[in-house]
Order: structure tokens, then sequence, then C-alpha cells
């Protein structure tokens, strides 16, 4: 889940991936993968985007975490919110075409 928060994030701010690429010194073709999921980003990533929209680093990795690492409710509740709250943000950059 957390490629689908970077990406949103970057689209809520209305940053184009070239804005981000040149913003961040990250490879264009490095942020499509991560966005796409194709890789996992590095703590180095999530500090320059951490950085770039001024976001703890702490609240990008609130998005990945994964219902397999606990089978509390509460934990299940707070993920199924996390993945609302990326709909509503999802949403609201689909709006904007970005």
């Amino acid at each position: 889940m957390l490629n689908k928060a970077l990406k949103l994030i970057r689209q809520y701010h209305q940053q184009t991936v070239l804005e981000l690429s040149q913003a961040t010194s990250l490879p264009k073709e490095t942020i499509l993968l991560l966005e796409n999921g194709s890789v996992a980003p590095s703590l180095d990533v999530l500090n320059k985007y951490s950085e770039h929209f001024d976001i703890p680093v702490k609240s990008l990795l609130f998005f990945s975490e994964s219902l397999y690492k606990s089978n509390k409710f509460s934990e299940r509740f707070r993920l199924n919110c996390a993945g609302k709250i990326l709909n509503v943000v999802e949403w609201i950059a689909k709006k904007n075409e970005i």
C-alpha cells in the first residue's frame, strides 16, 4: 500500500513525476517503479519524500503496514481506515487529473 500512498501524495500536491524527480533528484523511472509497486522504497527515498512534502516518515509508513502482521481487531480497523483515507485522496487526485 506504500506505493499507492506515495503516488497519491504526489498527486495531492499536484506535482508531475518529472517535477518530483527534479525536486528530489530521484530518477523519473525510479519514481514510476516506486509508484506502480515494482520496487520497494528505501529509507533514503522515504526521507526524500518526507522532506519534499513536509510529511514525517512515520506518517508515510503508516500506510504501508500489513494486515498479515497482526490479527487484532484494532490493527485491522486502523488499516481499513488507512485504506479508506487513501481512497478519498485518490478520488481528489482523479478530480485534479495529474
